[in-house]
């Protein structure tokens, strides 16, 4: 099995490069903090082979975008500032060395636009902001279907092999 776990690792580290450069080009980087949070295994569960990445949440938000109507904002008539959406950004300006004021502006945008906003654009290489993600998982596809063909020939004729020296 040795041979499928390697093709199946490659696969894994051919993905997980892909969806990282893509990340960085829409300009999603900031902190480093999305890319740090993927862990990825690999086991046996039953007759599969299974190989999970995890990450932050919001890395699908990222990738998906979120309409205006789905904003958890309300303006000047929220929480004063002290929901997990407003926390977030306030915590991604500081980190910017930007005014608190600054995430309320964000949120009144994305309020108005959704997430990404139109202007957020001038951050990103390509001109997207969305499908960081599912983008290259799509594109990549067939490199992936390869690396696994090519670790799934190599683990037969492993396989041939060692019957063959057993029979001898």
């Amino acid at each position: 099995m040795k041979y499928l776990i390697d093709g199946i690792n490659e696969a894994m580290n051919h993905l997980e490069h892909e969806t990282t450069a893509e990340l960085i080009s829409q300009g999603h980087k900031g902190t480093g903090g999305l890319i740090n949070s993927f862990k990825r295994r690999t086991f046996m569960s039953g007759q599969m082979f299974v190989s999970e990445m995890e990450m932050r949440t919001y890395g699908i938000i990222l990738d998906k975008g979120i309409k205006p109507n789905r904003i958890p904002f309300g303006g000047k008539r929220g929480r004063g500032g002290r929901s997990k959406y407003i926390q977030g950004l306030l915590k991604f300006v500081r980190s910017k060395g930007m005014p608190d004021s600054a995430a309320f502006a964000i949120a009144n945008k994305q309020k108005q636009e959704g997430n990404p906003t139109r202007g957020s654009r001038r951050f990103s290489r390509t001109g997207k902001r969305r499908g960081w993600l599912t983008i290259p998982l799509s594109r990549e596809q067939a490199a992936v279907d390869k690396i696994i063909a090519d670790a799934t020939e190599k683990q037969i004729f492993a396989d041939i092999d060692r019957i063959v020296q057993k029979a001898k």
